[in-house]
């Protein structure tokens, strides 16, 4: 977890955003727009550990059970990735790191 002090410098420039990403924010943002093709908020993403999606982007969405099932079901693909990955490699990783 690395705050706005402890962003390397390497870090606050980007192909894509005019402005240098010395924020969170700014970062998010240019996340959203490289890996996504989106600039829209709330716009919700699952990535696994590598940044690659889990799930379908989800955007602003008032009911409740749609955006839980959304998260269940990233969920759901996160463990099937972690148990494909145990097969193919015999590695466990622990689910806390």
């Amino acid at each position: 977890h690395k705050t706005e002090s402890e962003i390397n410098s390497r870090d606050w420039s980007s192909d894509v955003c005019s402005s240098d990403l010395k924020t969170i924010g700014k970062q998010n943002l240019d996340f959203m727009i490289q890996k996504l093709n989106a600039n829209a908020q709330p716009y919700y993403t699952l990535v696994d550990t590598s940044g690659s999606l889990l799930s379908a982007p989800k955007g602003y969405d008032l009911n409740v059970e749609n955006f839980v099932e959304f998260l269940d079901n990233g969920l759901k693909e996160f463990d099937a990735r972690q148990e494909k990955n145990i097969a193919s490699t015999g590695i466990i990783q622990n689910k806390e790191d």
